[in-house]
């Protein structure tokens, strides 16, 4: 299973964690606090299909999500994938991950987020009535 299988790996930790919306550890809010809107405009030659990186697969989607969401994982400026919101992970063997998550990290309505937010999404990203269409990227972990 090697080195390959560990990159396919962390590239599929990489896309999901893409569904971990809107974390921040700092507010950057600005006191938009009571606004009744705000709006965000992005140009695009493609229609984006979502906002939901569980419901979507499209590459024009993903580019839209990736300004929108934070992730555990990011890939740094040499293409490899480095924790993010994630502060270190280990793979004791080939069916364990020990991932560590920053502390004191907030969703913007501020909710934690913790291991139970992280687990939400793979049960939600696992689900059959959610139907995500990159499920069947975690058949191999479930």
């Amino acid at each position: 299973m090697g080195k390959k299988w560990f990159a396919s790996l962390l590239t599929v930790l990489f896309v999901l964690s893409l569904a971990l919306v809107g974390c921040s550890s700092n507010s950057s809010s600005g006191g938009s606090a009571g606004k009744a809107e705000q709006e965000l405009t992005y140009a695009t030659t493609s229609k984006v299909v979502g906002l939901s990186p569980i419901l979507t697969n499209d590459s024009v989607s993903s580019t839209v999500i990736e300004q929108i969401y934070e992730t555990l994982f990011v890939r740094d400026n040499k293409g490899e994938i480095v924790p993010h919101l994630a502060e270190s992970y280990e793979n004791p063997d080939e069916n364990t991950w020990v991932i560590k998550l920053k502390k004191d990290i907030k969703f913007h309505d501020g909710t934690p987020f913790n291991a139970e937010s992280v687990k939400y999404t793979f049960d939600k990203l696992k689900d059959p009535k959610t139907a995500a269409p990159r499920a069947s990227l975690l058949a191999r972990l479930f």
